[in-house]
């Protein structure tokens, strides 16, 4: 004889206490939603205060990746261990009561601790300051930020230590900023590695700035190289600078190539300096030429310096052109060094 079959267990009916509760936490759920929804105050304290939010406890650890936090009043909120990358909080307004401690920015940190500990690298030895990261690093304790690693980055000895400190970087989650590929680019041995650090900060998607860019003509081996990454910062829509274009003058092979560089600089309305004319009288082929890039230094109006003239007395073709461009120092009232005394006194032996 065949055993019946197993009867089917019930289904726990739900108390009577639990049936009248569901009513109650939906109805209080609904007027929550509403009292978001009908809200007149949308900043994020108007939202917590609505949502029944308390700021200095429900703000911690969460995720607020993409919150509008930019220009609103975030004093006495604690986000403790929260993701605030792409809120604009650093654009917020904060004060003391504001907690930040281990939260995850985009930027530079607002932790005082992480401030703090920025402070007291800038101040102690490399392997000092290594051993110091590397240690917050294996405690765990997110008390670092990208200017942390930017500056490990920009006082490491060499391009291979300053990468070990990028790759550190991408491992503890810290995005780098434009200032991190900058100094990554002039640690580079060349244009070459520059460039592939180029190739990175792409990848990363950060936006290349005036600085790169004057950082990648400076890399370059020669005049051909430079003139490609200004048409490449030219792609970017980025304007150059002062500092762009004396590097490019620089960078010449001669004179004719200086004054074109020179030409390019006032169709772009960048006024030059003296930098910019130092440069440019150093590159005339000689005393003639030198003298023409002084009278346009005068027209420009930019005064000169000591190196202005050290120059131009270097470009004298001998004693007696040197002395009066040494008269003309002392009517510009520019004081000599030890290097103007060193010119006058080769042109005297030569002559």
């Amino acid at each position: 004889m065949s055993e019946p079959p197993p009867s089917t267990p019930k289904a726990k009916q739900p108390s009577d206490a639990a049936q009248a509760a569901r009513p109650s936490n939906l109805g209080s759920l609904l007027q929550k939603i509403e009292r978001i929804l009908t809200t007149e105050d949308v900043s994020v304290r108007g939202l917590a205060n609505a949502a029944g939010l308390d700021p200095n406890r429900d703000f911690r650890g969460i995720y607020l990746n993409g919150v509008p936090l930019s220009g609103q009043d975030i004093s006495g909120f604690d986000f403790s261990g929260s993701d605030l990358r792409n809120t604009g909080v650093q654009k917020a307004k904060h004060d003391r009561t504001t907690v930040f401690e281990s939260a995850i920015f985009d930027g530079p940190s607002l932790d005082p601790k992480v401030i703090a500990f920025n402070k007291r690298l800038r101040d102690i030895p490399f392997h000092e300051m290594e051993a110091k990261l590397t240690e917050l690093l294996n405690s765990g304790r997110r008390q670092f930020d990208v200017i942390s690693f930017t500056t490990v980055i920009r006082r490491a000895p060499n391009a291979a230590r300053a990468a070990r400190w990028y790759e550190e970087m991408q491992k503890a989650g810290v995005a780098p900023n434009v200032f991190t590929f900058a100094t990554l680019m002039g640690k580079a041995a060349g244009e070459q590695g520059a460039a592939r650090w180029y190739e990175e900060m792409q990848k990363a998607g950060v936006a290349p700035d005036v600085f790169t860019f004057s950082t990648l003509i400076n890399k370059a081996a020669g005049e051909q190289g430079a003139a490609r990454w200004y048409e490449e910062m030219q792609k970017a829509g980025v304007a150059p600078n002062v500092a762009t274009f004396n590097t490019l003058i620089n960078k010449a092979a001669g004179e004719q190539g200086a004054a074109r560089w020179y030409e390019e600089m006032q169709k772009a309305g960048v006024a030059p300096d003296v930098a910019t004319f130092n440069t440019l009288i150093n590159k005339a082929a000689g005393e003639q030429g030198a003298a023409r890039w002084y009278e346009e230094m005068q027209k420009a109006g930019v005064a000169p310096d000591v190196a202005t003239f050290n120059t131009l007395m270097g470009k004298a073709a001998g004693e007696q052109g040197a002395a009066r461009w040494y008269e003309e120092m002392q009517k510009a009232g520019v004081a000599p060094d030890e290097i103007t005394r060193t010119a006058l006194a080769k042109k005297e032996v030569n002559e």
